[in-house]
């Protein structure tokens, strides 16, 4: 299973307790019960958070030993650790953590979290945006890509009995690294995920079915898998009353 988060919802609330309390139960059921697979692959979950609009890794991850880090940061360095309030978490001798992601530091404590700093794509584009696509797509220097680097992960890891939600954007819109031929979902409300139309929703629902009763092509067959995920999430999440959704 693969996972795409918002970088402000996992911003706003505090890193990885975000992710917690932004999915619907039975995906945080699925993602705390994920273990190491022994021989094979269904138990494991893929959460990937790219922060779409650039992140400070020195704001984040500062070198608390390093002299030029407060020299040329001067206003806006975090204090050293110990040094009063806001200063930085200490993860060894060389670097700390903004105080805002302490929930992070028990996962590192464990061996279960690693920073990695200074590294990036290898082509100098001057572009934020073209840099974001490059890494979105996988391909440093070519946007002729039509697939996200995680979709075709996913295509070379395919199976027949894959789960309805395989691989969920917890956002508006399917994000570039799940785009591509294996199936993705873009999902920003489980409550109100389905068919729009308020009062006549289920009068459209009972239409489409009969539309796509005949699979025979490959918008029937997308049809019939839409209609199977509406009914799979509405199995695991109480429906929003709400008119209009």
């Amino acid at each position: 299973m693969a996972l795409g988060i918002h970088r402000r919802v996992f911003l706003k609330s505090g890193a990885l307790f975000a992710l917690g309390s932004a999915l619907p139960p039975f995906l945080a059921t699925r993602l705390a019960a994920a273990k190491p697979a022994q021989g094979g692959a269904e138990s494991k979950v893929l959460v990937c958070i790219f922060m779409r609009g650039g992140v400070d890794g020195l704001h984040m991850v500062p070198p608390i030993a390093e002299p030029e880090y407060y020299k040329e940061r001067s206003s806006i360095a975090l204090p050293e650790p110990g040094k009063g309030t806001g200063s930085a978490l200490a993860l060894d001798h060389r670097f700390g953590l903004h105080p805002k992601l302490a929930s992070l530091l028990p996962l590192y404590r464990e061996g279960r979290l690693a920073m990695v700093h200074a590294v990036g794509s290898p082509h100098p584009t001057r572009s934020h945006f073209d840099a974001q696509d490059y890494m979105e797509n996988g391909t440093p220097g070519s946007s002729s890509s039509r697939e996200g680097w995680l979709n075709r992960a996913m295509q070379l890891s395919s199976r027949a009995d894959a789960a309805p939600l395989r691989a969920v954007a917890m956002n508006n819109a399917l994000p570039r690294a799940l785009t591509g031929r294996a199936p993705a979902i873009a999902i920003d409300d489980f409550k109100t995920f389905g068919l729009r139309g308020g009062p006549v929703r289920q009068r459209l629902e009972q239409g489409f079915q009969v539309l796509y009763s005949e699979p025979s092509d490959a918008i029937t067959r997308s049809g019939n898998e839409a209609l199977a995920l509406i009914d799979f999430v509405r199995a695991k999440i109480p429906r929003d009353p709400k008119p209009g959704h």
